[in-house]
């Protein structure tokens, strides 16, 4: 027992020793600086073709909700600025990509062309909608993303707290009648918008 008492505070300095040397070993190399990676590019101009038709730059782009999945709420919508790009494909790898699609409904935009601007503040949140879509694969040859018919889809209307919280409230969800296929037809550098 008493050899037990010695050893124990000689292995407590030994490693207080060794710890104090790593640390202060660590701290005279001088700290480099991080890398200077490129930004990757980001799409500039897309086209959607099929359920949903569309064209132009992600942040401003209109879009026609034509498949007869949508029912009633087949029309144009403008894009809605409050999660810039409005337009976009999301998920990893090449399967199980999402579209999501931001966009304002408010009968002010007739016709429905670029972004919504909003510019007396007049659209309550009731009017600004998310269409997403399920199921999408790349095609590693194109760079496609392909949506086939049978893809759930679901919209959500943008709701406000009284305490500022922003969530969603489920609108309608379905599946689509006919595919939906998203195309980057132009890159370019990252937006600072």
């Amino acid at each position: 027992m008493r050899k037990m008492g010695m050893i124990l505070p000689l292995i407590a300095a030994v490693g207080a020793i060794v710890g104090t040397v790593a640390v202060s070993g660590h701290a005279d190399k001088p700290v480099s600086p991080p890398g200077q990676s490129k930004p990757e590019p980001e799409p500039a101009l897309v086209s959607v073709t099929g359920a949903i038709a569309g064209q132009g730059n992600p942040y401003e782009i209109s879009i026609t909700f034509v498949d007869e999945s949508f029912g009633e709420l087949a029309g144009s919508y403008v894009a809605n600025p409050d999660y810039p790009p409005a337009l976009r494909i999301g998920g990893p790898g090449r399967v199980n990509k999402r579209l999501i699609y931001y966009y304002c409904d408010h009968p002010d935009h007739d016709p429905p062309e670029g972004v919504c601007t909003n510019p007396d503040g007049d659209h309550d949140p009731e009017h600004y909608k998310c269409l997403a879509i399920y199921g999408g694969t790349e095609d590693r040859k194109t760079g496609q993303v392909i949506f086939p018919a049978g893809s759930s889809w679901r919209i959500t209307q943008k709701i406000v707290s009284e305490t500022g919280d922003v969530t969603g409230k489920l609108v309608v969800a379905g599946e689509l009648a006919a595919p939906v296929t998203y195309e980057v037809l132009e890159w370019g550098t990252p937006s600072s918008r």
